[in-house]
Formats: C-alpha cells, structure tokens, sequence
C-alpha cells in the first residue's frame, strides 16, 4: 500500500509542477524547491522562416511578446502597501482564523491594511489569497487537501490567484504561517514591510507520507475501505465523527467519509458512532466495542462526548506500525458536570446565575448529572427566567444565596423550575364532545363523590396510556370565598390519574359534579424520577415596604415534574422585618431598615408610629408592611413529588398568608421528615405560653398552604399547619408535630401518632370560608392534643374542642357536607373531663363584619329552613337600602342569582354604642344546605385519662342536624348537651 502511495504522491508532484510552466513538455521541470535542471534538445532554436517553429527540433516557440521575462512575479506588497486580501474557506477552522487575524493586526500596526473575508461576503475583485477550500470561485480555484496527506500543504499560483490550503487543520495552519512568514516576511519581530514579489517557481507544494502507523483493523480487518456513520443532523456527534476522522488521519493516513447513519444504509463496514441511554454505556458514560467487523463509539452524554474521545486518544499516543480497535471502557465520568465547568465562581458575592443556568441547559441535553461543589456559596439575584431543571442534581452541601433583598412585587420568579421535557398531548375534541352529549336526567356529565356508587368512575380520553389529566369546566365557578368581595370564585377543575383505559384511579375519585368538561390538560409523567438534593438556601427577604398596598412575590423552586424527588435541603430566611415595626428608608441602600432602637415605636391602637412615648409627626418613617411569599417549594401540576429531610421556616406575618410551601393541582405529594426551624418560639416573653408555636401566637404565618391536591401526605414532620384552600381528596398527617390543620375537600383524612400543639381554638378545623365541607371520613387515631399551653394565661382548666366547623351564610356553589368522624384511642392535656367534639359558638367572631351561623344548632340540612342571622354596620338600615349586603351576598350577585329574595323577614338594629349597629335578622334563608354526617364513632378510649386521672366524656349538642347521624359509643363516652 505504501508503494501505491509514494506513486500515486509522485504523480501529483509532477501534475502540479507542469501546471507553472507555460513551455512544451521538454522544458526544465521545476522541482519542488524551484530548482531548473538542464534538459535541452538543442543548444539553440533556429526560426529563420519565422513561423514560430523551431527549424531543427519542430518545437513550438514562443513569440516575441511571449519571450520577454516574467521576472516581475506577483507583487504582493509595495512601497509599504499590501495589495491582497486573504479570504477564508467554509473549512477553516478556529485556529487558522485566529492567525489571520492576528497576521491583519500585525499588518496594522506596521501601517498596512490586510483585508481578511470570508468566501461567502460580498468582496470585489483583485489580488486574493484563497485559504483552505474556496468553492465560490470556482473549482479551478480548489486544491483537494487529501492528497496532500495529513501533515502536507500547499502554496500555490493557480491563474492569478494564490491558494493556500493544508491535508488538515493542522497543516492548513501551518501553511499560512508558512506563507506570512517565509514568503512575505511577516513575523512577530518584523518592524517595517518589504516589498515582496512572488516568482512561479517560489510557489511550493508539500506532500505527507511519514506515518508512524501503518495499519489500523478491527477484527482483523483492515478499516482503510470503512465509513464512519453518526447522526449527521447533530451537531455533537457529527463534530466527534470528524475527530475520529482527523485522528486516523493523522495517525495511519486513513481519510473515512462521514456518512449519516440514518441515510447511507448500506456499507460493508463501519465505525459508529451512537448515542445510547444512560446506564447502557457503562457506569462512565462512554464505551467502545466490537460487533461483528463494525467498531461502535458509545455515549450516553452527549456534552460528555469530546471529553471522552480526547482521553480515548490518548491512549494511542505510544502507538506504532498498528492499531487494534478494540474494546473500551472510558476512565472519566462523564455522567456528571460541575458548575464550576460553566464559570461559576461560589465566593457568595459574584453573581453565578447564567453559569449555573449554562450548566442545567447543557445537562438537560442529554439528562448528565449537574453537581455543586462543597464549600462553596453561590449568589443568585433577580432571574429574568427560571433555571430549568430536567436531570439529577447533587449540590454536595453547597450554600446558595437568593437575594430578594431588593424585590418589589414586578420581580416575582422562580429561581430554579424542575420541569418534564415531555410534551404535554393534546386532547381529540371529539372526545370531549362525546363526554358532554352523554347527560343524566339531572344535567351532569360526571358525578363526584356525593352519589356514591354512581359515580363517575372512567373517562375515556382516547389517550390509550397512562395519564396525570387536569379536569375543566370554565363556565362554572366553585370554592366562592366568604370574605372576599371581589372574589368570583375559581373555575371548576380538579386532578386524576387513569390508566391506559380511561379508568379513575381509585385513589383520585372525582370530587365534584360537572354540568360540562369544557376543557382537560394531560401533564406529562416521565417514567424516571430524578432528585435534586444537599443544599442550604439563604432567602434574603425583601425589604421593600409596600406601604400597605400588599402584594406578593416568589424567590424559589417549583417543582413542576412528576416522579421528583427534592431531598436534604435546608431552607433559612434572613432579613424580614416585623409587622408595623417603625422602618425608615435607607438612600444608599435603597433598602427599608427597621429603626426600632432609635426609640421609635408602633402604636396599635393609634395605629400611628410615636418617638419616646409622643406621636411622629414626620413623614419619613412608616410601619414596616412586607410582601407575602408564594413558597420556598412550590409543587403544581405534577404527580408523585417527594419532598424528605428538608428544613423550612414560617415567614412573618403581614396582613395576607404567606407560605414556604405550597402545593397546587397536585397528586400524591409527600413531605417526610421534615422540620419548620422556627415551630417553636421560646424568647423570653413568651416563655409564660410554654412550647408555643409561632404560627399560634401570630408571630408568623403557618408554613404552608395547598390548592387543588389530591393525596397530599405530612409523615413525621414537625410543621405548623396543613392546610387544604379549594379542596383536597384524601390526605394524611401520620407521625410528627403539628399546629393546626384547616381542611376542605373529601375521602379519607387520617391524622395518626400526632403531636398537636394548639394554643387556642379547635385543633382542626373545616374551613368556614369555604364551606366547613369535607365530603368523606376524617379519622383521628393515638393522637396527643397537646392543651397545657391552650389558654394565654398558662394554665389550661378550660373546656377543649377538637373540631370546628362553622359554616358563613354563603354560596360556595357547590354542595357541602359535614364529614363522618372516628376517634380512636386519642389523648388530650387537659385537667377537665369534658371534650366538646365539635366546637359550638352563638358568635364565633364577634367583631366580624360577616354574618355567622353555628352549623350544628341549626336545620341547615333543610334547603328550605330559616336562621337567625347577625351582621355588624355602621349603616342601620342596610337591609333596605343595600339588601345584597345583607345577608353577605356578593357572591350571589356575580353568580346572577338575585339578592332581593333573600332579604330577612324581620330586623332589628342594635345601636352598639360605638358608632356601629348589630343587625339581628329572623327568617334568613338558607342558602347553602349542609348535609350532615351519617357516623360518629368514638373508640379505645376506656383507659384514656385527664391530668387528674379522670375518663374522658365527649360533649355532642342534640340538634337537628344531627338527628339522622349514627352514633357509635362502644365505651358510654358521649353526652347529648342542649346548645
């Protein structure tokens, strides 16, 4: 093959080498330094009859103008002048493209002008040199590099043009330095131009052919006739086929063509190079191996890749005579890239958020693990769009630093986003067509959990897999707020999970009726869990005042993948201010500061700031109100999330609920051993209230708040309050502390092995502002109702209550029902012997604005019963002159129902004395029925005692809502009281 090689190489020499010489084939040859040797056939041409013929041999002679010496060459640069310009090929690469220019800043600073361009601009004529392979002037223009070998190259004159190209990058390069150097005198040390003049016969051409191997087979065969095959349409793994290309160029001579390997089917022989699944390519990432007579490259991260091949070649760098392609397993891990690869700094002061981002877009190419790094802290301000996570993350106990400092409500985001690159399908309308036209007698298309074996148990969407699917009726709103004037209530919606047929999974019955399904969103499960795990975050809170306008903002993760795992993070909130605290604005920092120590003060019942005990009369110092937080953890439209030894903290209280958790249009969301650092608040002036919680003594707010969730899960925490606004179908809180729990929904709730503690009211409460309904079974078993710390005064001979649940006279537009309850075996701190089961008040919130009624001493069962009803006003005669105000009916009007009829039969208004009136209203209708519960159970509690040893007895008021119930009384606990 080498012989082959040397002639074939001979023979180019001797084709260029004619090429400059315009003579007959008897001229001198020039060599390849330039060199003339004598090869006459006469001493001299005779042309007597001037016919331009030699009389003696009958050569072709030239004529007088052809004679004249071409001694003036090309002029390249004149009188200090470059008259060239160079234009680069598609082909050159990085390194080459440097060196021009480079070589064109050299020129300017030595006076001159070197235009570099590329082939594809708009240049004029005139002198160029063409580097590397310049297809756009033609072909005659175009030197193939091949041939040259890989280290050879060529300089050449091809009709007014010079050419400059290379067998490969290297020699390419090589070449225009050989060009700038050797032929126009241009090196770093060159301090003046001289003027240059290129002769034919300078022009050089190099061939290679000194190859240290010269074999390379697989399997014994020899790979000199393979191909190499990839995807071509990637960029990645087009690039690492050129590589392996160039290195057995460079290393035997072999030159493979790149063909696609979707495309070019039909080859005897190949080597391949292919992505595969992580895991499939050994636990590095990266492999090589033989199958059959192909050789096979394999990479499961693809960002990986060139990292990988450059330690693959390495290992051929001793290699002489042949090579063996054979199989390998890559040293490096390549699953896995750092932040720091990226840029990141982590001193807790530079700001590493596009590194970051650069690292989680590389690793979600092609689902590489991204790691932090121990030790370091990395400061992460306003994010113009969240960071997205797809992959397993490992921050290796990194610190973060999330400064919120700053914030005003206008930069509200999310720092990190763990989102599914699965996209979510699309819904045929003819299924839905087909739901809608299918409707019983009383209008519905799907029964919830009211009608019991009837409902609604599948709903073929024609997915033909299994889904994670969101429900819609746009045209109804349910969950209407009492409270809320401008609320206008939520559109009907809801989540569940079916299988590839269509059938509700059990554990996420449909709750509510649908009149119509409008619209569904099927949210993508990926098969793969993935974990984002072991780091401290550092939420710098805002400290901007909002001056009382409200307002709220985020600064976090959303979890927004199924199958996700968020393990071992530790949240703490640094720089918030205390409501109404005296704060003044600080212009340096542009940041509100609390100024407290200065002898400023807050008083709340002036709700004015005073300085040493007197009235402010400045301007420039303003109670502090802060802005609320949508969550540290935001979990939504996702299913399975697994949320485990975390650490979170309730933030202060302002005027609205402000969350580190929050959970929406979820299934099955789990926290596990987790802990609020901030559960207890133990600073000296609370000590008299014992182990009191700081959401109870209304330090802060409770730490989380859900919506829409079905199996949502608190296993061994110890958090302030679950808290479920808008619903949730079945949940637990199983193990752990706890403050409060406020429900709303249906199924079964299970409050198991709990450690309440609860500094006054009930203990779990069904949320009147929604309702108070739960449509199921609430169970409370061996649970400790922690009530020695239940009154302000420290001690707690009072009269506990275990459930609340009253009920606004208001329209939730949708039927509410008190649920089923079983007590089993619990305990409760308290020195007397009676519980209230179900907590009973003739005025819950006496200095309320919102009409009340106590569920449990009324028919409210009856659709057609009346109630006497209270409101508070500064407008005695409200009822005639603003009856939608009383009852408080806004949510009737925006529902278009008519207020008018609603008007009391009778009234009276009872001056309080203080400016407002009591509205004491007979005959108010019912608006919202409230189904009573079918069973009271209450079990294991012979051996459960009181402080004082005594047995439990369970106080339960006779009325007629509950005159249907079953009470189930094994051991005699329960006494019927008169309200």
């Amino acid at each position: 093959m080498k012989l082959v090689k040397h002639i074939f190489m001979l023979l180019l020499i001797l084709t260029l080498s004619l090429s400059l010489f315009a003579c007959g084939k008897k001229e001198p040859l020039p060599s390849s330094d330039g060199e003339g040797a004598e090869n006459q056939p006469c001493e001299a041409h005779v042309d007597e009859n001037r016919d331009s013929v030699c009389d003696k041999c009958g050569k072709k002679l030239k004529t007088e103008e052809e004679e004249k010496p071409d001694d003036d060459g090309i002029e390249l640069i004149k009188n200090g002048e470059i008259l060239f310009k160079i234009i680069l090929g598609s082909d050159v690469d990085e390194a080459t493209r440097e060196y021009a220019l480079a070589l064109s800043e050299k020129a300017l600073a030595l006076g001159a002008n070197l235009s570099i361009a590329e082939e594809t601009d708009d240049v004029a004529g005139g002198l160029e040199v063409l580097v590397g392979t310049v297809t756009s002037r033609g072909e005659d223009f175009v030197i193939e590099r091949v041939p040259l070998g890989y280290g050879g190259y060529a300089i050449e004159n091809i009709d007014g043009k010079i050419v400059v190209t290379g067998g490969s990058d290297k020699a390419l390069l090589e070449a225009l330095e050989k060009f700038a150097e050797s032929f126009l005198g241009i090196t770093e040390d060159t301090e003046k131009l001289s003027d240059v003049k290129l002769q034919k016969t300078k022009f050089k051409t190099e061939i290679y052919d000194s190859y240290r191997v010269y074999e390379i087979t697989v399997s014994g065969n020899d790979v000199k006739d393979y191909v190499i095959a990839c995807d071509t349409s990637d960029e990645v793994y087009r690039k690492a086929a050129e590589r392996v290309r160039d290195f057995l160029w460079e290393k035997a001579g072999y030159y493979l063509d790149v063909v696609d390997i979707y495309t070019e089917l039909h080859y005897e022989g190949a080597i391949v190079i292919a992505h595969t699944e992580k895991g499939r390519a050994g636990a590095t990432g990266f492999r090589t191996r033989v199958d059959k007579d192909n050789f096979l490259i394999e990479c499961a991260h693809r960002t990986g890749l060139d990292k990988a091949l450059s330690e693959y070649f390495i290992s051929f760098v001793q290699a002489r005579d042949t090579i063996e392609l054979k199989n390998y397993s890559g040293k490096t891990d390549i699953t896995r890239i750092y932040y720091s690869d990226f840029g990141a700094v982590g001193d807790g002061i530079t700001n590493d958020t596009e590194a970051i981002r650069a690292a989680h877009e590389a690793a979600n190419l092609d689902n590489l693990t991204v790691m932090g790094e121990a030790g370091k802290t990395y400061y992460i301000a306003k994010v113009e769009e969240p960071i997205n996570i797809q992959t397993d993350v490992d921050f290796c106990g990194a610190t973060f630093i999330f400064d919120a400092s700053h914030f005003v409500k206008e930069d509200t985001g999310n720092v990190f986003k763990v989102t599914s690159h699965v996209k979510s399908p699309s819904v045929n309308k003819a299924y839905l067509d087909a739901i809608n036209a299918n409707k019983d007698e009383n209008g519905f298309v799907i029964k919830g959990l009211s009608h019991g074996d009837e409902q609604t148990t599948k709903l073929d969407l024609g997915l033909g897999y299994p889904a994670f699917i969101k429900l819609y009726n746009t045209k109804n709103k349910t969950y209407m707020r009492w409270g809320y004037v401008d609320n206008a209530g939520q559109n009907q919606c809801e989540v569940i999970l079916v299988d590839k047929d269509g059938n509700i999974d059990p554990t996420t019955p449909i709750l509510l009726d649908y009149t119509e399904l409008t619209s569904v969103t099927v949210v993508p499960i990926d098969i793969h869990t993935i974990t984002i795990k072991n780091a401290t975050v550092i939420s710098k809170a805002s400290q901007m005042n909002t001056l009382g306008k409200g307002g709220s903002i985020a600064h976090s993760f959303a979890l927004t993948r199924s199958n996700t795992v968020f393990e071992n993070m530790h949240h703490v909130i640094t720089g918030e201010i205390a409501k109404n605290a005296p704060s003044r604005l600080n212009p340096e920092t542009g940041l509100w500061e609390d100024i407290s120590a200065e002898g400023y003060a807050y008083d709340s019942t002036a709700k004015k700031i005073t300085y040493n005990g007197r009235i402010y009369d400045g301007d420039d110092v303003k109670p502090f109100m802060g802005y609320t937080y949508s969550g540290f953890v935001q979990c939504r439209d996702a299913h399975n999330i697994h949320v485990k030894d975390c650490t979170f903290q309730a933030r202060v209280y302002y005027n609205e609920g402000t969350y580190d958790i929050s959970s929406t249009f979820t299934n099955k969301v789990i926290f596990e051993d987790c802990v609020q650092s901030n559960f207890f608040d133990t600073r000296p002036e609370y000590e008299k209230f014992g182990p009191s919680t700081v959401a109870n003594l209304s330090l802060c707010w409770g730490v989380s708040g859900t919506n829409f969730c079905k199996n949502l899960e608190f296993i061994n925490c110890e958090l302030t309050r679950y808290d479920a606004h808008c619903g949730v179908v079945n949940g637990k809180v199983v193990g752990g502390k706890i403050a409060i729990v406020r429900l709303i929904g249906g199924g079964t709730f299970t409050i198991e092995d709990v450690d309440f503690y609860c500094r006054s009211g009930s203990p779990i409460q069904l949320r009147e502002d929604y309702g108070a309904s739960f449509n199921g079974t609430l169970i409370v078993k061996d649970t400790n109702f922690h009530y020695g710390w239940y009154s302000q005064y420290g001690h707690y001979n009072n009269r506990v209550s275990l459930i609340a649940a009253p009920s606004a006279h208001w329209d939730n537009n949708y039927t509410t029902y008190f649920p089923n309850i079983v007590i089993d075996g619990i305990t409760v701190e308290t020195t007397e012997r009676e519980i209230t089961l179900i907590a009973s008040s003739e005025r819950l919130y006496p200095n309320s604005h919102y009409p009340l009624r106590n569920i449990i001493t009324e028919d409210v069962a009856n659709p057609d019963a009346t109630f006497t009803m209270y409101y508070e006003t500064k407008n005695k005669n409200i009822v005639e002159e603003k009856p939608e105000k009383f009852p408080y009916l806004e949510g009737f009007k925006k529902l278009g129902k008519d207020p008018e009829a609603l008007k009391p039969g009778e009234y009276t208004a009872v001056d309080n004395g203080d400016g407002t009136f009591t509205i004491i209203a007979e005959g108010v209708k019912n608006i919202n029925p409230y189904v009573p519960p079918s069973k009271i159970e209450i079990k294991n509690m012979a051996t459960k005692t009181n402080e004082n040893g005594e047995g439990f007895i369970f106080l339960i008021y006779e009325c007629d809502f509950l005159r249907d119930t079953e009470i189930l009384d094994p051991d005699g606990l329960v006494k019927r009281i008169k309200p």
